[in-house]
């Protein structure tokens, strides 16, 4: 049956195969189950447990070509040094160590030729400002002379 159908019309029927393959590929297919419990998709079959599925938007499968029955992500090998918590931390120590040597060294030219350069692009904004300062006192005194002259 089009997999489109099976994904949006037969929800309470099909069941979700995360199908990943050998070459690192994942791809997701729909299908439903026949009565002794065997699911086949694109040339390739499996036998499904009720005890391997997980709920998604309905009972989901994780497959791969190398094997004829569901993994259980449940019963996954468990890493003995880390859980995900602890390993979050680990990484983020680690960030934030190698962040710190980073920044701890000397400057380098770089960051001293930008330094340099922000003095000298606000002194110049400094001596505009100051410049057209003068100017303006220079356009209003003309302005009151103009109008003097003109007799306003």
């Amino acid at each position: 049956m089009n997999q489109w159908v099976l994904k949006n019309f037969k929800k309470k029927t099909s069941i979700k195969l995360r199908v990943y393959f050998p070459d690192k590929r994942a791809k997701v297919y729909y299908s439903i189950p026949d009565q002794m419990g065997n699911v086949s998709v694109r040339g390739m079959s499996w036998i499904v447990h009720e005890d391997f599925a997980y709920m998604e938007d309905r009972p989901t499968f994780i497959v791969t070509p190398r094997s004829t029955e569901p993994l259980d992500p449940r019963k996954a090998p468990i890493n003995a040094l880390h859980n995900a918590k602890t390993f979050n931390t680990a990484m983020e120590s680690k960030i934030a160590y190698e962040f710190l040597n980073a920044t701890r060294g000397n400057p380098n030219l770089l960051v001293i030729l930008m330094v340099a350069l922000l003095f000298v692009v606000g002194g110049f904004l400094v001596y505009q400002y100051q410049t057209n300062q003068d100017l303006m006192k220079q356009i209003t005194l003309l302005n009151e002379t103009l109008s003097k002259l003109m007799g306003g």
